[in-house]
């Protein structure tokens, strides 16, 4: 009953309106994400909430298995060989091996082998790992067309899933960091500055230049190769280039801006000119319903990081401060400044991940590109 409340908003916002899930394994995925790994409105996790009531009843050895439980490893795996009551198995989104085992090892193994893949979750246990909530399994039998497919499905979750592709991955995540910085000082090499202005239209022809740029005739200085030579020599096939796709609403836009940021790389906006000049010259703008739709937008949207104001703030420090407390008074917010701006609106900006989610795996990244 304590949890009841927490409980029904979370089984809302994942289910929607009808409360249901599509089948058993993803209602006991679900209660299991819930126990686990959920904030509630207090700001803990039951498993927060349990150590605390429970600190003086439980071993210290306890208490660190049980705070283990918090980082759940959640993935496609690849089962890479059999223990005694366990697995040898490799997450394809995180790229690590790890030792799995049932929560009760008497329980009988999965009925998968050597080459298999299942999709499930795991956490961490005094050095192994054990299964947590529901898992699919995906037999093989020696299908190398549908491996194959298992890994471009790997490479697809890991580029729209940073923070699981990054988890319990110092490597990947250090190299993916150097990845954006690299990109960003490439960015300001080829443009002379960190954000570009223009139509939609002009903006998505900018990113398809600096694309090919990047990819057909930057040379790395050791090989004297290209990225496109450099992947038809490793792999004996042609290099084909994704292309972008924009909203329409942003092609169609005459206010559009590419932003390139060494933390979250390429970000796309809509009327970022008019944001700035907002910032730039409030006095003009300040009192305007337009120039209120446009900050606020910015600042309630889901979709927009802390970076533009971050840049407003560093440009013009006083003017920033001007229109925020404006709007702080038009809207009854409080922020005495930036950080608490942020912690209001943007929270999620603390912490964050880089964008770019490098494949160390050579057989998941050649069939990305199949």
């Amino acid at each position: 009953p304590e949890f009841k409340e927490d409980f029904e908003m979370a089984r809302k916002s994942r289910f929607g309106k009808k409360k249901k899930p599509k089948d058993k394994g993803e209602w006991i995925n679900f209660q299991d994400w819930f126990i686990l790994e959920s904030e509630l409105m207090s700001g803990e996790t039951i498993i927060d909430r349990f150590l605390e009531t429970y600190q003086d009843e439980m071993s210290r050895d306890v208490r660190e298995l049980i705070k283990g439980w918090k980082q759940v490893i959640e993935g496609l795996f690849e089962i890479k060989d059999r223990l005694k009551n366990g697995y040898l198995v490799k997450n394809l989104i995180n790229e690590r091996v790890y030792e799995a085992f049932a929560t009760n090892i008497s329980e009988p193994l999965i009925d998968l082998f050597k080459g298999d893949f299942f999709i499930g979750r795991i956490v961490s246990a005094r050095g192994v790992h054990i299964f947590s909530g529901a898992f699919s399994p995906i037999p093989l039998d020696g299908n190398d067309r549908v491996r194959n497919k298992m890994y471009q499905v790997a490479a697809r979750m890991q580029m729209e899933n940073p923070a699981k592709a990054l988890a319990d991955n110092p490597e990947k995540l250090q190299k993916s960091r150097e990845a954006v910085r690299k990109m960003y000082a490439d960015f300001i090499s080829y443009f002379g500055k960190d954000e570009v202005f223009g139509t939609g239209k002009e903006i998505r022809q900018c990113h398809e230049d600096f694309f090919d740029h990047q990819v057909f005739k930057m040379q790395d200085p050791e090989t004297g190769l290209t990225k496109a030579e450099e992947f038809e020599k490793r792999t004996g096939r042609h290099f084909k280039p994704l292309k972008l796709e924009l909203p329409q609403k942003l092609l169609r836009s005459k206010d559009a801006a590419m932003l390139c940021d060494p933390v979250e790389s390429l970000t796309f906006l809509e009327e970022y000119r008019l944001f700035v000049e907002v910032f730039d010259n409030p006095e003009m703008h300040l009192g305007m319903a337009y120039a209120e739709d446009v900050v606020m937008s910015y600042l309630e949207s889901d979709t927009i990081s802390d970076v533009p104001f971050r840049r407003a703030a560093k440009r013009y420090p006083e003017n920033f401060k001007t229109v925020i407390d404006y709007y702080a008074q038009q809207e009854g917010f409080t922020a005495d400044d930036l950080e608490d701006l942020m912690q209001a609106f943007k929270p999620e900006s603390y912490g964050k991940l880089p964008s770019i989610v490098v494949v160390l795996d050579e057989e998941i990244a050649n069939a990305r590109l199949l």
